[in-house]
């Protein structure tokens, strides 16, 4: 992927909620800037818990253009994290959003 940065928008801190849409409500948000080809299930791991989310976090992705409750993807392996890469670079967009929910 040659050179490319992405940001990553972290939302923590906060839950999903069905109020009467889904909603991810109580959250921070952080920003990281990363390197698509770097990053992996792991380092996502890694830079939420600078932000105090456990490892035993749920993480999700959302697809770009989509909405809470059709473009949410949910992000177990690295296979997930790569594809979330390459559909965000397809698209012109920089910037990953991603949603943690506490594993505690």
């Amino acid at each position: 992927m040659a050179d490319l940065k992405l940001t990553i928008e972290i939302n923590y801190g906060g839950k999903f909620v069905w109020n009467p849409n889904l909603e991810y409500i109580g959250s921070n948000i952080a920003y990281e800037d990363v390197d698509p080809d770097c990053l992996s299930l792991f380092e996502i791991q890694g830079l939420c818990e600078k932000y105090g989310a456990p490892r035993t976090s749920t993480y999700h992705y959302l697809v770009p253009g989509g909405n809470l409750e059709e473009g949410l993807r949910m992000i177990t392996k690295d296979v997930e994290v790569l594809y979330m890469c390459e559909i965000h670079i397809a698209w012109p967009i920089d910037r990953l959003v991603l949603y943690v929910e506490s594993g505690e």
